[in-house]
Parts: C-alpha cells; sequence; structure tokens
C-alpha cells in the first residue's frame, strides 16, 4: 500500500505571513504543490455599450462574495461608459434586501464569520480615509445581529488602490475608470496589478476587441469568461483553476486534474524485429 500523507496550513495571508498554502503530499515520494489560499477576480468593460448587461454582472459580485473562493474583486470602465454603468449599478443596490437566509427574498446575507467580517470592514474604512478613493455605494457594516455588510462599490483614481491589489473576500468591489481611447494601455495595467491568475472576464459586442482581450490576458486568468460573470463555476461542468499566485492551474473537475497526480509511461512492442541494422535507403 501506497504511503499517502496530507498536511494543510490554512489561514489568512495576513495572518500566516504566506499567500499560499502549502501542501505536502507523499506518494511514493514527496511532492510539494503552492495551492491558492485567496484569489483574485479581474473584470473589463470595454467601451462598447452592453450597458445592462454590465449593470446585472456587476451585481453579481455581491452574490458571489460572502466566503468563497472566488470574488470580483476589481473592474476597469472606459470613461465614456463609467458613469452611466456606475449609477445603474448604485441604482439597482439599493433594492437589494440583506437579512437571513431563511427569508428567501434576501439576497445578501451575513459574511461568514466574525474574522471575515472585521477584515472587510477593515478595508471598508481604509477607504473612508483616502482622497484617492470615493464610496458610491454601501460602505456601511453591523455585527450586532449577525455580520452584515453593505454591498460596497468603491471608485479610485488610483489603479494601485490597495483594494485592487489585496484580497477582500467579503461585498466590496473597486472601480477603476480609464481613458477610453487607452484599451491597450488598460489591459497592460490589468495584467500586472496583481499576482493572482484565477478567473477574469471581458464584456463588448466587438468580436476583434474581445479576441484581442483574450490574446492579451493569457496569462491574467485561468478561467476566462466573455460577456459573463467570472464566478459559480459549476464543479464538473467547468474546469476550473489559475496559476501564478492562485495555484498550479489544475483545473479541477476535468482529467487535467487527475493528470498532476500520476506519471507518464510508454510502452512500445515490436513483433517484427529487424534483422539487419542497415536502413533501406542505405542500398
Amino acid at each position: 500500500m501506497q504511503e499517502f500523507i496530507l498536511q494543510v496550513q490554512p489561514g489568512y495571508s495576513k495572518i500566516s505571513g504566506k499567500k499560499l498554502e502549502k501542501i505536502l503530499i507523499s506518494i511514493n515520494r514527496i511532492r510539494e504543490l503552492l495551492v491558492k489560499q485567496e484569489v483574485k477576480i479581474l473584470s473589463l468593460l470595454i467601451n462598447h455599450h452592453t450597458l445592462l448587461k454590465l449593470q446585472l454582472q456587476f451585481q453579481e459580485v455581491h452574490l458571489n462574495s460572502r466566503g468563497k473562493n472566488v470574488q470580483r474583486l476589481r473592474a476597469y470602465l472606459p470613461s465614456n461608459i463609467a458613469q452611466e454603468v456606475i449609477d445603474g449599478v448604485v441604482t439597482d443596490l439599493k433594492s437589494f434586501k440583506m437579512g437571513s437566509p431563511e427569508d428567501f427574498g434576501n439576497f445578501i446575507n451575513a459574511v461568514i464569520s466574525e474574522k471575515a467580517f472585521d477584515k472587510i470592514a477593515e478595508f471598508i474604512d481604509y477607504a473612508k480615509k483616502r482622497d484617492d478613493a470615493k464610496i458610491v455605494a454601501g460602505g456601511n457594516y453591523d455585527k450586532s445581529k449577525g455580520y452584515f455588510i453593505e454591498p460596497t462599490v468603491i471608485v479610485t483614481t488610483n489603479p494601485n488602490f490597495r483594494t485592487m491589489c489585496e484580497e477582500i473576500f467579503g461585498p466590496v468591489m473597486t472601480i477603476y475608470v480609464y481613458p477610453e481611447n487607452e484599451f491597450e494601455q488598460a489591459l497592460e495595467l490589468l495584467d500586472k496589478t496583481s499576482e493572482y491568475a484565477l478567473t477574469g472576464a471581458v464584456y463588448s459586442q466587438d468580436r476583434y476587441a474581445i479576441d484581442f482581450a483574450s490574446k492579451k490576458l493569457e496569462n491574467s486568468a485561468g478561467n476566462f469568461y466573455i460577456n459573463d460573470k467570472p464566478t459559480g463555476a459549476v464543479v464538473g461542468q467547468q474546469p476550473f483553476g489559475g496559476a501564478r499566485a492562485s495555484g498550479t492551474n489544475d483545473k479541477a473537475g476535468s482529467y487535467l486534474n487527475l493528470i498532476r497526480w500520476v506519471s507518464a509511461r510508454t510502452i512500445k512492442e515490436t513483433f517484427v524485429s529487424p534483422v539487419d541494422y542497415r536502413y533501406p535507403f542505405l542500398g
């Protein structure tokens, strides 16, 4: 029987001092894999009018940010449509109901723990104190009857603002508005901002722009979505995984993940053996 050892060191990156968990596995020999602890998601919104779709996708951040390992954290909006999209999102967020999950009419419930609550609240407080950021929606929180945090949208003029770079894992998203004619520069900025590379999305009705962004961001997201939210992948239906500090891009839910755990062996058997070393072309 083969030896099998699994050792996990969990914890927030700030507490553990690491942004990765180390998983040590021995199957005949010890293998060390670096696996994501916390991941980031990028969303790129380019200058083509898909406003209603964009607003709906933005709202999904608050449904998928209550302690899951996937959260849309940052978004990039072109200046020509930014305000219209933000206004639509802010309007719709006002209609969100927050409360116990026992009431199916509630769209938002509590975050997963007090530790998560305190961490998210600290990010919100940080944004409130900064001159290069503005909270345009939400910003309130209360743990007197549960760990509830309002869906919060931050708009920043600093592409390297803290909430654009660090993981939050809560209903908080930060938007950076880039000049509408600097699409390619925005892609380059996006690619360099985060050390993570799990999921990302681009929204456009221009096939050329979609193709350009897909190629430009090929190393920015292991799961890349076009005109769809980059959250909620279903295990077994969407192979899932990212590279860089998000892990080893194992693609859980597919045969690609299995290949990581095996050592390939090639076997050749010849039924008609050669009787002379000379090849036919040698004469």
